[in-house]
């Protein structure tokens, strides 16, 4: 039976971006943003971006930290994340745990704005990736700024450890706080920068090999 030839460049496409959006939601990884050794950031699995950790600029100010990020400054080579990259990470994060945590609503606080809990250890290892701002009797947090949709709003997490543990770990995603800006231990800024672009799966360079055979043969035909 003969296929018609563009619907095969359809399916091998519909295959390798299947391919490719899967790997970007591969879920979170660690970082070695200072190359030695110490995994002081984290990205999510084939994302072209890489964040620093959570607790890395405690006690600086929102608008300090972005002071920073010029030549010479503390932060050189870093950005403030941006309010969609910040949602993209929380989603690939933690998109995972929607149907094993006791708890999963992704629009919680309004579209895409995320807010899961669970009485377990389901987060732990996504926890000990992101970092943390506080560690106090047994409960560690972390919380992150960002420019929202009405001024500073954040995402952050709460883990209960030790005699704590009875009571449930969280992890939201509140983009309508228009927090206030402070140089607290308790709060960090989420800085994000571009790394080299993942070399393209198999199936992507199928879908290119595809391509070059359907174009060789048409040339073939036509002469």
């Amino acid at each position: 039976m003969k296929i018609n030839n563009w619907k095969i460049v359809a399916l091998a496409l519909s295959i390798s971006l299947t391919g490719l959006m899967n790997n970007a939601n591969a879920g979170l990884i660690e970082a070695d943003i200072d190359a030695d050794g110490s995994n002081k950031g984290y990205s999510i699995a084939g994302s072209t971006l890489e964040w620093m950790d959570f607790g890395e600029n405690n006690h600086q100010s929102y608008d300090f930290v972005a002071s920073q990020l010029g030549d010479g400054g503390e932060y050189e080579g870093w950005q403030l994340a941006t309010s969609e990259q910040v949602y993209s990470l929380w989603y690939g994060a933690f998109i995972e745990f929607e149907h094993t945590a006791n708890m999963f609503n992704l629009d919680h606080y309004g579209a895409v704005q995320l807010h899961t809990a669970d009485k377990g250890e389901l987060y732990d290892y996504v926890f000990d990736i992101l970092g943390y701002n506080t560690l106090n009797s047994g409960r560690q947090t972390a919380t992150g700024m960002f420019e929202g949709i009405d001024g500073l709003s954040y995402v952050g997490y709460t883990q209960r450890k030790g005699d704590n543990a009875k009571y449930f770990d969280s992890a939201h995603l509140y983009d309508q706080s228009n927090s206030t800006d402070t140089a607290d231990s308790d709060y960090s800024t989420l800085l994000v920068r571009t790394i080299a672009v993942p070399e393209p799966s198999s199936l992507a360079i199928f879908t290119l090999a595809i391509l070059g055979l359907l174009t060789r043969t048409r040339y073939l035909q036509s002469h």
